[in-house]
Formats: C-alpha cells, structure tokens, sequence
C-alpha cells in the first residue's frame, strides 16, 4: 500500500510541474517575446491544418532563424490584425514565404514575412488547447482552481491526520 501510495504522490507532482510549466509556456508566448527556452505554445482554433493537427490542439513551436526556414516547414506566423496562424510553406518569393493550410484548396492571401515569423513547429498534443481554451473562460479557472484547492487541503489534513495517530 505504501508503494502504491508512493507512485501516486510521483505522479500527482508530475502533474503539477507539467500544468507549471504548460502556465509559464503560455505566459511567455508572445509573438513578439521571447518565448520559454525557446519555445511557444498556442491553440489550434481551426481545421486548416488536418491530419497534421486539429481545432483543439495544442501546439509547440520553437524560435528558429527565419533564413534556416524550408518548403514544407510549418510555420506560425502573426497577422496585422494580431491573428495568430500557423501553416506550411508553400514556396518562396522575394519578400517572404507563401503558406497554405494542409486542408485548404488555396494557398493564403498573406504572406509571412521577417517581421511577421513567430517560430516553427515542433509538435502538438492533441485536446489540450481545447482545455486551455475552456479554463480562458473565468467561471471555469474559479472551479478549476477551487477543485485543486480543495484536493490540496484534503491531502493536508489526511496526512496531519496520519501523522497524528502515529
């Protein structure tokens, strides 16, 4: 029982240096900012991508040099009106490089430019925007956070009280 109880308390604080580091991630994806290590997170808000990634998703991005980009890379970019898109590579022009969403016919009107590169991409996980998406509404992070809260206290006073009648 001991070990069973031992391997949950590992994998509770897994947990939470993982939602840590997913808060931080967040915190530093600033298209315009450094990122964490290197790295940047974002939510998948459509289908234009598919197979590779799906509205929901959670991407991972990291800063590369904008000159090291390819074809075929995929790439997140941001737009004047501060839209956040990542898409392939299409092909190369004078000023910039033309993207296109795996699931769309066309490739976009807009070009990614220098100054608009944010990173490449790296991988995703799959849901996990969808859930970062919902805990952005404020009525959910309260009960989110009221539920740790309370599983924080619980597992204090279990212990104080294991402690106690030892």
């Amino acid at each position: 029982m001991k070990v069973i109880s031992r391997l949950l308390d590992i994998v509770k604080w897994i947990f939470i240096l993982a939602l840590i580091f997913l808060i931080f991630l967040n915190v530093m994806s600033n298209p315009k900012g450094p990122g964490l290590f290197g790295l940047k997170g974002y939510s998948v808000l459509s289908n234009s991508m598919q197979p590779v990634f799906s509205a929901g998703d959670y991407l991972v991005d990291f800063q590369t040099d904008y000159e090291d980009l390819e074809i075929g890379n995929i790439i997140t970019f941001q737009l004047d009106n501060q839209l956040i898109v990542t898409h392939r590579i299409a092909d190369r022009i004078y000023d910039g490089y033309v993207t296109k969403g795996d699931a769309n016919e066309f490739v976009d009107e807009f070009i990614a430019t220098p100054e608009s590169y944010v990173a490449k991409y790296v991988f995703h996980i799959p849901y996990l925007g969808q859930i970062l998406i919902w805990l952005s509404h404020p009525l959910v992070f309260v009960a989110f956070c009221f539920i740790i809260a309370i599983g924080l206290l619980y597992g204090h006073f279990k212990e104080r009280r294991q402690n106690s009648e030892k």
